[in-house]
C-alpha cells in the first residue's frame, strides 16, 4: 500500500464541505468529517460526564450512546442543509434548533444516519482527492 493512500487532508475534513445525500433524493448537507479534533475531543467530554453508576458492566446503554452520538453531530459536524423541505414542500431553513430536533428524535433516525455518513464519506472523499493529487 503506498503512503499516500493513507493520507487525509485534514485541513478540508475539519473545515466542512457539501456532501451530496444520493439515498435521500436530492439532500445535500455541508458537514465536517467525523472525527474531526472537536468531535474527539467533545466526545471524551461527553463519556466522561455519564457518571459511573450509570454505566452498566461500565458500559454506555445504548440510550446514553444515541444521546451522546446525536449531540456530537450537532455540535461538531453538521454545519448546513440544503433542500430539506416539509411535507407541504414548504424548504426548511437550517437552524441549530431544527438539527437538533432532527437529530435526537429517533424517528429521524435515517437523517441521522445521513449526517454520519456524509461525514463518513467526506473523509473517503478528502482522501480519494489527496490519492489523486498524489498521481498528478
Amino acid at each position: 500500500m503506498k503512503l499516500g493512500a493513507l493520507k487525509i487532508n485534514s485541513a478540508k475534513a475539519e473545515a466542512g464541505t457539501w456532501v451530496a445525500v444520493p439515498e435521500l433524493g436530492d439532500l445535500e448537507l455541508k458537514v465536517r468529517g467525523i472525527n474531526n479534533v472537536d468531535y474527539r475531543r467533545r466526545m471524551a467530554e461527553l463519556v466522561r460526564a455519564v457518571p459511573r453508576h450509570q454505566r452498566p458492566g461500565g458500559r454506555l446503554t445504548l440510550e446514553q450512546h444515541d444521546a451522546i452520538n446525536a449531540t456530537l453531530l450537532l455540535e461538531t459536524v453538521l454545519i448546513d442543509w440544503r433542500h430539506l423541505e416539509g411535507d407541504d414542500g414548504a424548504p426548511i431553513p437550517y437552524s441549530a434548533e431544527r438539527a437538533r430536533e432532527f437529530l435526537a428524535n429517533p424517528d429521524y433516525l435515517p437523517f441521522r444516519q445521513a449526517v454520519a455518513e456524509a461525514a463518513s464519506r467526506l473523509a473517503e472523499d478528502v482522501a480519494d482527492e489527496v490519492e489523486d493529487d498524489a498521481k498528478n
